[in-house]
């Protein structure tokens, strides 16, 4: 099967993702005609454009789709392009379900009270595609309720966190993503491989950390201006010199220091992949690892020059 190009989705899947946001808007024009336009609104808001769908589109590289895919063309080599669909408009709602939670509890909140209610749909939405595949009394809905409550677990204590050390970080924080081991799980029983969900739960654990880790660092800035707590954060003020701020520390080193550990982390998540002996799958974390690097570089060499003039001035 061809290397996938991580520039875009593949077309099963980019055809899947626009479907489930036009069922959604469906179901808001039909069933939600009074409040349809502020819910629509706000998917609009995060997708910076009229077509909510484009929110996908902009960073193909979302593992909340693409590793129920490398699972399920690795047991195939012709994906079911109807549980994909499946799969993809239960993931779709259930992101914007946590997206709405995580917006409020975030302090990134616009209208995200004003349409709380709207958790209702997303839920709805994303729990129905999988009835038609596991009966009631099916293992899937075991694991399925034990993932999400844990989901909701690690996401409430995150949100109460003054403080991040490392042990919280692997035990909370780096779970916050674990959401993910239910469509890989539908996909594994789909194809009677249940041996398969606790390597791949295992991997998705690793690679949690890593992806909270990526996102604490190339927001930095952004989560200790609205006064938000992250590992990283809580590293800085741990290491900054006596004298220096926290912003100092990440600019003088802070930022290099989490760079390595990205790359340690990755190196951890590729040595899980590789008992998985899914190439595709090998291949996805060798592109984010690299264009991470890349990135990487390009804001240390931002931060230099701040630096720099930060001297000058003072």
């Amino acid at each position: 099967m061809k290397s996938p190009d991580f520039s875009r989705y593949n077309p099963i899947l980019e055809r899947a993702i626009t479907d489930a946001v036009r069922g959604l808007e469906m179901t808001l024009a039909q069933q939600m005609p009074l409040s349809n336009s502020h819910i629509s609104d706000w998917l609009k808001y995060l997708a910076g454009t009229e077509d909510p769908a484009d929110y996908y589109r902009q960073v193909p590289i979302s593992p909340m789709f693409w590793f129920p895919w490398f699972l399920e063309t690795a047991l195939s080599p012709t994906p079911n392009p109807t549980l994909q669909k499946d799969l993809i408009d239960s993931t779709v709602n259930g992101y914007y379900y946590i997206r709405l939670i995580d917006n409020l509890t975030d302090h990134h909140a616009t209208i995200e009270q004003e349409i709380l209610p709207a958790l209702g749909i997303f839920h709805t939405r994303f729990h129905r595609p999988y009835q038609k595949y596991f009966s009631h009394s099916h293992p899937f809905w075991e694991f399925f309720s034990t993932t999400w409550f844990h989901s909701a677990d690690v996401t409430i204590i995150d949100t109460k966190s003054v403080e991040q050390d490392l042990t919280h970080f692997m035990e909370i924080a780096a779970h916050k993503i674990c959401a993910i081991k239910i469509p890989l799980a539908a996909v594994a029983y789909y194809y009677d491989t249940p041996e398969l969900i606790q390597p791949w739960a295992q991997l998705v654990d690793n690679f949690g950390r890593w992806h909270q880790m990526y996102s604490d660092l190339f927001h930095w800035h952004e989560d200790m201006s609205q006064g938000v707590t992250t590992y990283f954060l809580s590293e800085a003020q741990k290491q900054k010199s006596t004298n220096e701020s926290s912003a100092d520390w990440i600019l003088r080193e802070g930022f290099q220091w989490g760079l390595d550990v990205l790359d340690n982390w990755m190196a951890d998540v590729q040595g899980l992949a590789s008992q998985l002996d899914n190439k595709d799958l090998a291949r996805y974390l060798t592109y984010r690892q690299a264009s991470t690097r890349s990135s990487g570089q390009e804001v240390l060499a931002a931060l230099q020059s701040a630096s720099k003039i930060s001297s000058l001035l003072f």
